[in-house]
């Protein structure tokens, strides 16, 4: 388990727990999607998050709300 963290020994990340909606495949950064499930959340380093999806419930079921992060750094 050691080996597994070495490169990162000493390194600051900040981190980001994501729950991905299964959304059939449709892109809510590109369209409005509805959707009424999830993935299993996971752990990321903020630098891989491009969009986030804010999401509102409407007869039982979500909607996407689409922020695009293009010039973060």
């Amino acid at each position: 388990m050691e080996n597994l963290w070495r490169d990162l020994r000493g390194s600051m990340l900040l981190l980001a727990l994501v729950t991905p909606a299964k959304t059939n495949g449709e892109d809510a950064g590109l369209v409005s999607v509805h959707f009424t499930d999830f993935f299993a959340a996971i752990v990321t380093d903020l630098c891989n998050i491009k969009a986030t999806i804010g999401r509102v419930k409407t007869h039982n079921q979500w909607g996407s709300l689409t922020i695009l992060w293009t010039h973060v750094k």
